[in-house]
């Protein structure tokens, strides 16, 4: 699985990428949504945090669904949100609240990209 993980956190982003790369994912980063768009080609889940400056993370899963409809989608976010909105635009997404355990994470990726398209 290859994931392209979006967050402007640096320190959180270096540990999600080291969690999942130990679980043996490969991972693309970006610390913003317009970095990000010229990274989606290639991946099989988008990880991205929601609230973001520039493109967020709903923009940027809206964006990358146009030319990627069905790539999955994992919204992480330390902020609450009325998440059952989003969830009814994309046919394979999940939301991970922050702060979360590493496992879980991982548990989460596995079930969305299992899920069929």
């Amino acid at each position: 699985m290859k994931v392209l993980l979006v967050d402007d956190d640096d320190l959180l982003r270096n540990f999600l990428k080291k969690v999942l790369t130990k679980a043996g994912v490969a991972v693309v980063e970006a610390s913003n949504g317009k970095d990000a768009l010229g990274l989606s080609q290639d991946v099989d889940v988008l990880v991205t945090d929601i609230v973001m400056d520039g493109i967020d993370g709903l923009c940027l899963a809206e964006s990358v669904q146009t030319y990627r409809p069905g790539l999955p989608v994992l919204f992480i976010s330390g902020r609450p949100i009325d998440f059952e909105s989003e969830r009814r635009r994309y046919s394979r997404c999940a939301f991970l609240p922050k702060p979360f355990p590493p496992n879980e994470l991982i548990k989460t990726l596995t079930s969305l990209s299992e899920l069929p398209s």
